[in-house]
C-alpha cells in the first residue's frame, strides 16, 4: 500500500468521495420531496422527506468525519501503525546505510524519515520512552537484532541526549 503519506492521501481522497456521495443523496431526497409538495395528497409526505434528506446529509456528513478520523489519528504516529501491520510497510532505503556504516561508526548523522516512537529496549513490547519526529536529525549508537531480511533494531539519541530503539526503516543516513 504505501507508507503514511501515501496511505494518509488515499484516506483524504476517499474521505472527499464519501462526502460527495452523502450530499448527492440528500439533495435528491430534497428535489424529492420539493417535488412531492406539488401533489396535494403527497404534500405531507414531501415536507418529511426534505426535513429527513437535510437531516441525513448532516448526520451522514458528521458521522463520515468521525469514522474516518480513527485512521487518520493511527497515522499520525507511524510506529503505531506499523505494530498493528507491520508487513505493509514500504522497506526505506536506509536500512543498507545503517548496517554497512556498522563498522564505520556511524560518524553521519540520520534524519527521521517518518515519525516514530522510541522504545526502551529493542522489543515490542518495551515501553515507549519518547517520539521522534519527521525530519529530526538523530545520532545512531548501534545496529541490533534483525527484524526482517531488510529491518533492523536500531539504538539511536536525539539532539536532547535520549535515546532508545526504533526500526532501520524509519532512518535515512543525511551523508
Amino acid at each position: 500500500m504505501g507508507n503514511n503519506n501515501e496511505i494518509r492521501k488515499r484516506l483524504e481522497i476517499f474521505h472527499k468521495v464519501l462526502l460527495v456521495i452523502v450530499w448527492i443523496i440528500a439533495v435528491s431526497g430534497v428535489i424529492g420531496g420539493v417535488k412531492m409538495i406539488d401533489d396535494s395528497f403527497l404534500r405531507i409526505f414531501g415536507i418529511i422527506m426534505i426535513i429527513v434528506s437535510i437531516f441525513e446529509g448532516f448526520l451522514g456528513h458528521f458521522l463520515v468525519n468521525v469514522v474516518l478520523s480513527i485512521p487518520f489519528i493511527l497515522l499520525n504516529n507511524g510506529d503505531y501503525l506499523a505494530a498493528i501491520v507491520p508487513e505493509g510497510k514500504i522497506v526505506k532505503s536506509a536500512i543498507s546505510s545503517v548496517v554497512s556504516n556498522q563498522s564505520v561508526g556511524f560518524s553521519n548523522p540520520f534524519k527521521v524519515i517518518e515519525s516514530v516512537s522510541i522504545r526502551e529496549k529493542p522489543e515490542l513490547t518495551s515501553s515507549y520512552v519518547f517520539n521522534l519526529n519527521y525530519n529530526e536529525i538523530i545520532s545512531v549508537i548501534e545496529v541490533g537484532e534483525k527484524i526482517s531480511d531488510t529491518n533492523y533494531w536500531i539504538h539511536v539519541k536525539n539532539k536532547d541526549g535520549k535515546d532508545g530503539w526504533c526500526y532501520s526503516e524509519k532512518l535515512e543516513e543525511m551523508g
